[in-house]
């Protein structure tokens, strides 16, 4: 039988989910020369010019609806952040992982079995648990009354699945001092004598490992604890907003804290306790870690976190054109796509580098869910007039030129509103209607929403650097019940050209401050190296008439990776010397400097910190210094040791 294959049983499961994951990617790489998509203004002028013969159209991608690709995590962490928009930063911050010695696994276990020989029942097992947890936050509302939430499975290279939960409560029940804090989360081991069973959960599943003396711990970096382990002692419970949560009641020994004795003869005490909740704790029996989110500056990281895809291991050397001395890796092209390798670059590197465990296999071949969200959020699209993407296969190209722009939610949205027969519409802006009403697919148009006006809509994102469809969507923000693209463009019954005019017409430009806008939403949702991106791209194309203020006012959430990593405070100095250094790096290889762009230049002692920094993240874990290796040398070294 299968079920006592163990190992074999394991590869089965892993070859069966790969078979199925790539006869799914087969399928949109090897269909991508039928269909195809472009804008549809570009469809009509090339077919106007006689040129339909296969170069309309760019390849399709490995696309959003594909679960794991990076644009399905990257939709739903935009999703996420709409709802925190919408709704307000989350509270509560809980991991959930599987616990192999549930009673509802060993009970299936024949004898000289242990839990990784059914990666089957364990993966279901875990599936079961988890519905009934989150049914218990949301429904039943056991650590206060949820209006949002977000959840996430993660599957690691080895070890057991787990779930990363955000709640958003509601007003009445968010914590707001120590005391709620108390009620919610504990970091101490319960009284041996009043509370027995908790007691021996709380050793047996919430103490943190001796990572000192356990080699190759993954949380040992530089001989200290990434996670902060043991923690200092606390008599009560602080409020700490540089950590992102709460400094929680960790009392000593010596001041009525407890000790116990783990199994392999280690006594710990209320320092190395992981913050629990003693309801989970007690009727789930497994890892369940509960912290209070207590900045907002943690939120977007949490979610990028919770978003940052699957685990990728594979490793690729590429073949050398000639035996040469350089360093130079060089560039290999997949068979079939005829050189042009950047076409399928998304699907080979999302298959090249996947990594895909047992218990992953089994939770993909049952086709489980892996993210967990409520309420839902409608990403709606955003385009200009006869500019809108349009879906053609290969010789379809007349017809569907000479057919009318395709209606998408936007023109849908005029519509609606030029047809004056429903005056809510009229009131509404364009990433609001959602919540109202509901976009019907075949039919291309909205209609009134019947249930669930908890529905959020959020507006794709658009660079600044797409022009006058930037402006356009600046306009969707502040123009309600617009009936076309011209009365998006129409300011006291005057048609401007331009969307840009429009908005300066409307005030919405004013000096700088449609970039603070900008560089402000994106301090929300974005990660510290892309704000600064943004930033050099608006330094490059967009004029700005004060960028020393800009920098002013948001070099600090530029700066928040840099303060992580080196562990400063998030006002220091010393940060914005490395932003300017880095800004001057990256305008640099754009052959501009700051002084060009009107701004200072970093200290010399700023420079060098920041040199040696990046020498520091050259270097491995170890800090073992890198060195160039030949190639072919390395290609025979391999060829030696291998049998």
């Amino acid at each position: 039988m299968l079920h006592l294959g163990g190992r074999l049983f394991q590869e089965y499961l892993c070859v069966m989910a790969a078979k199925a994951e790539r006869l799914r990617l087969n399928y949109l790489e090897h269909n991508q020369d039928r269909l195809r998509c472009d804008i549809y203004q570009n469809l009509v002028d090339a077919t106007a010019a006689d040129d339909s013969h296969g170069n309309l159209g760019r390849r399709c991608i490995l696309p959003a609806s594909f679960p794991g690709s990076p644009r399905y995590f990257h939709r739903h962490y935009h999703d996420a952040l709409a709802v925190v928009r919408n709704v307000g930063r989350p509270h509560l911050f809980i991991t959930f992982t599987c616990n192999p010695r549930w009673q509802e696994i060993t009970a299936e276990l024949r004898e000289g079995q242990d839990p990784c020989d059914r990666p089957d029942i364990v993966s279901r097992v875990f599936a079961l648990k988890l519905a009934e947890l989150l049914f218990d936050l949301t429904h039943s509302h056991v650590l206060g009354v949820c209006v949002a939430h977000f959840a996430v499975i993660e599957y690691q290279k080895r070890g057991l699945p787990h779930c990363h939960i955000l709640l958003i409560l509601a007003d009445q029940d968010r914590p707001r001092d120590s005391a709620a804090v108390d009620e919610l989360v504990s970091a101490e081991l319960p009284s041996r004598t009043g509370k027995p069973h908790l007691y021996r959960l709380v050793k047996e599943h919430m103490i943190h490992g001796d990572c000192a003396h356990m080699p190759g711990a993954t949380c040992r970096q530089g001989g200290t604890c990434t996670y902060g382990y043991p923690k200092p002692f606390q008599r009560s419970t602080s409020w700490d907003d540089e950590a992102g949560c709460p400094r929680y009641r960790r009392r000593s020994p010596g001041h009525g804290g407890e000790t116990a004795t783990l199994a392999s003869g280690r006594t710990v005490d209320n320092s190395h306790v992981v913050p629990f909740n003693g309801l989970l704790l007690s009727k789930y029996a497994a890892h369940i870690n509960v912290e209070v989110v207590a900045s907002m500056g943690a939120v977007k990281y949490l979610f990028k976190y919770l978003t940052k895809g699957t685990p990728r291991v594979m490793m690729r050397l590429d073949e050398p054109v000639a035996t040469t001395t350089t360093t130079t890796p060089t560039t290999t092209t997949t068979a079939g796509n005829n050189g042009n390798s950047a076409e399928a670059d998304e699907i080979r590197q999302y298959w090249d580098m996947r990594c895909l465990g047992a218990l992953e296999a089994v939770y993909r071949l049952l086709k489980n869910k892996v993210i967990f969200r409520d309420p839902p959020v409608v990403a709606l699209p955003v385009h200009l007039e006869n500019r809108q993407g349009v879906v053609f296969t290969t010789g379809s190209e007349r017809q569907v030129a000479a057919g009318s722009p395709p209606h998408t939610p936007l023109t849908a949205w005029f519509d609606i509103n030029a047809a004056n027969e429903d005056q809510l519409a009229h009131t509404l802006l364009y990433p609001n209607f959602p919540s109202h009403y509901t976009f019907n697919k075949r039919t291309k148009r909205w209609v009134p929403r019947r249930r669930n006006s908890r529905v959020i809509g959020r507006v794709h994102v658009v660079h600044p650097r797409m022009g006058e469809a930037f402006f356009l969507r600046i306009l969707l923000h502040h123009v309600p019940g617009a009936t076309s693209f011209e009365h998006l463009r129409t300011v006291d019954g005057r048609v401007f050209d331009t969307y840009r005019a429009a908005c300066h017409a409307r005030g919405l430009l004013r000096d700088d401050d449609e970039w603070m806008t900008v560089l402000a939403d994106a301090c929300h949702v974005a990660m510290p190296h892309d704000i600064r991106r943004l930033f050099v791209t608006l330094l490059q194309h967009m004029h700005l008439s004060n960028p020393v203020a800009l920098l002013d006012q948001f070099w600090e959430s530029m700066g928040e990776d840099f303060a992580h990593r080196l562990r400063w405070q998030r006002g220091d100095a010393r940060l914005r010397c490395f932003v300017l250094a880095d800004l001057q790096r990256r305008l640099g290889a754009l052959s501009t400097t700051l002084e060009s762009c009107g701004l200072p230049l970093p200290s010399p002692d700023g420079q060098r910190q920041y040199a040696a920094f990046l020498a520091a993240q050259a270097t491995n874990e170890d800090d073992v210094p890198t060195r160039a290796v030949d190639q072919a040398d390395l290609l025979r070294r391999m060829d030696s040791l291998l049998p």
